[in-house]
């Protein structure tokens, strides 16, 4: 047994696993832009979600609300720098892009919340189905809107004030490190759970 488990290959944790698929679009498109250029990164991406879409179809793999939206906005958007030639574009597009995405997470407030479904996709077993875990998803998915509409109006100001290069300069670290720490923050679900209960956020 021990030989069976030493010889066993490394796996990563599942929600690594699901957060890497659903954002696989956005990874593809960033990698092929830097290697062939915006238009072989929109073909060579157009490609992946056609593929990619046909095998989850094909083996019958669950499709996440937040797969459908990094896809279409990743190929929405990457169209849009390839056919539209303006500045004014180039300028405001991560600022339009991050609201598209904070509605997208608002809207779910009422139903399901995106960040609800998102958990359930890392799980093996159904989430329990009880006031205080609803009304902690419905936290976590305004929290994610709120950080997109706080990240919006950062880009917004940049865009505003400064010229398209140091804009860049300040969008990608920010966003990039922001990002990563809402994600890791996001993973530690069962302590965020435990603080808003003792919080008194969550229903008893």
């Amino acid at each position: 047994m021990a030989d069976d488990e030493a010889r066993k290959p490394y796996e990563l944790p599942k929600a690594l696993q699901q957060l890497s698929g659903d954002l696989g679009s956005l990874s593809v498109f960033l990698i092929l832009r830097w290697i062939v250029g915006l238009k072989g990164a929109i073909a060579g991406t157009t490609l992946f979600v056609l593929g990619d879409l046909a095998r989850r179809l094909w083996f019958r793999r669950p499709i996440s609300r937040i797969y459908w939206v990094v896809s279409l906005m990743t190929l929405a958007f990457g169209t849009v720098d390839l056919i539209v030639d303006d500045p004014f574009m180039l300028k405001f597009e991560s600022c339009i892009t991050n609201l598209m995405t904070a509605m997208v997470f608002a809207v779910t407030l009422r139903g399901v919340p995106l960040a609800q479904e998102i958990a359930q996709s890392w799980q093996t077993e159904p989430l329990p189905d009880r006031p205080d875990t609803r009304r902690f998803f419905q936290i976590m998915t305004g929290a994610w809107a709120a950080y997109f509409v706080a990240k919006a109006a950062l880009y917004l100001w940049a865009a505003l004030v400064l010229d398209y290069t140091m804009a860049l300069m300040v969008r990608v670290p920010i966003g990039t490190g922001s990002m990563l720490v809402m994600i890791v923050v996001s993973l530690q679900g069962r302590r965020l759970f435990n603080l808003m209960k003792r919080l008194g956020w969550l229903p008893t």
